[in-house]
This record gives structure tokens, sequence and C-alpha cells, in this order.
């Protein structure tokens, strides 16, 4: 991907490198990779999009789940999350029932979804 746009240290334990790529925000970022300092270990990649995007081939019904924040009173967050292999999950922002598009995509590793994303963690079980 090159050259990062930003390096950025999430915590002591995380570092971001953001690039913007195509038609977005000039604020957002539309890639990010977050690497773990200790280990120099890649354990999320994301993609923001300026449009949502449909992502029932990668995310089928069957093989997802949905899941809102907070679980009651207004919706700030939806999200369809697919567990894969080597413990690892993909997750759909924006898309929370079948059809809808995403506005994000991550793939992330179960081990950093506490970090990131505790609100969901206790729930990938």
């Amino acid at each position: 991907m090159g050259e990062p746009l930003l390096v950025a240290d999430i915590n002591s334990e995380f570092r971001a490198w953001q690039y913007r790529v195509g038609e977005i925000d000039h604020d957002e970022f539309s890639h990010s990779l977050i690497f773990r300092k200790a280990t120099n270990t890649l354990v999320s990649v994301s993609r923001t999009f300026e449009n949502p995007l449909q992502v029932e081939r990668l995310m089928p019904p069957s093989q997802s789940t949905y899941y809102r924040y907070p679980e009651s009173g207004p919706t700030e967050m939806v999200v369809r999350v697919r567990g894969l292999s080597g413990d690892r999950y993909l997750l759909a922002f924006g898309s929370g029932k079948p059809g809808d598009p995403a506005n994000q995509i991550v793939l992330i590793h179960r081990s950093a979804v506490r970090a990131f994303y505790p609100w969901l963690a206790g729930k990938l079980k």
C-alpha cells in the first residue's frame, strides 16, 4: 500500500497506519492497518467507503450475526459479524439486517476486539 499518510499510536499497545485512497472526505481515512506494537503483528485492517457497499457475498445471512449498540434505547451503531478461521472476524458496520449496505468493513483478530469494540467483545465467544 505504500507509505501511510499518517502513523499514530492508538495507546501503549497499538499503532495505526492510515491511508486516504480514492474519493473520501478530506478529514477521513479510507484504509487503516492496526499493528500490535510489541510484536509488529498486524491485528486489524479496515476499509471505510464514501458510498456504502453491499456485503451479502462477504457476509451471507446464514453465516453472520447482527448486533446493535447499545442493545436497548436509541441505536448508535449496527454491525454484522462473520466468524472466520484463524480467530478472525469480519465486521460490516452499518449493515443491521440482510440487504443493508455497510460503510466500513473490518477484518480483526479476536485478540484485538476488546481493545477497539469492548461492547462487542463479550458477545463474540
